[in-house]
């Protein structure tokens, strides 16, 4: 049977299993002929959620690329990314806005916070990858590594969606639990 995408092209995803539903643009990796599924690098993502907060015990997921294994129904040609870069460059501007909300909140009124002395706002500036993760009062706020991925992405898909790829990946089957955990 002829395959219906070729490597590196760019698609409109709509991934839907029992445990999560992924919309955006993706771009075609591989095909998998005994399985008839495309495993699809996804790019960007409709309505993107940076976390602004973590579970006391667990830190919310590091951002990675997600590789997922769709079927070509889920598919569509992507012929225009304008509205994806719009979407991503949307995502960015609320995330900083929110940062900067929190930093402005924590200066102004410092007797809220019980440990405060500065050092949690530092902590959004630092260069250290690990002071990005605000472990401060259990209440948290945007985390900068999904800001930096954000970054990443709108970068990607402004230049070159068909060859850059992020750090780190991960590849998830349809018989994964809940792709947003990870």
């Amino acid at each position: 049977m002829p395959r219906a995408y070729k490597d590196n092209q760019l698609v409109e995803v709509f991934y839907s299993s029992r445990n999560a539903q992924v919309r955006g643009l993706g771009r075609v990796e591989t095909y998998t002929s005994s399985e008839r599924k495309y495993s699809v690098r996804m790019l960007s993502y409709n309505d993107y959620y940076i976390p602004t907060y973590y579970y006391r015990r667990q830190l919310a997921p590091p951002p990675h690329d997600k590789v997922l294994k769709v079927w070509s129904r889920e598919m569509s040609p992507s012929f225009d990314i304008k509205p994806h870069i719009h979407n991503m460059e949307r995502t960015r501007v609320s995330a900083l806005q929110d940062m900067y909300k929190e930093v402005k909140r924590r200066f102004d009124k410092p007797s809220e916070f019980k440990d405060f002395d500065g050092s949690a706002v530092n902590n959004y500036f630092s260069s250290n990858a690990d002071d990005w993760q605000d472990y401060r009062d259990g209440g948290g706020g945007t985390i900068l590594q999904h800001l930096a991925y954000v970054s990443f992405c709108l970068q990607r898909l402004q230049n070159s969606p068909k060859t850059k790829n992020y750090v780190s990946t991960k590849y998830f089957e349809r018989s994964d639990y809940d792709v947003w955990r990870y």
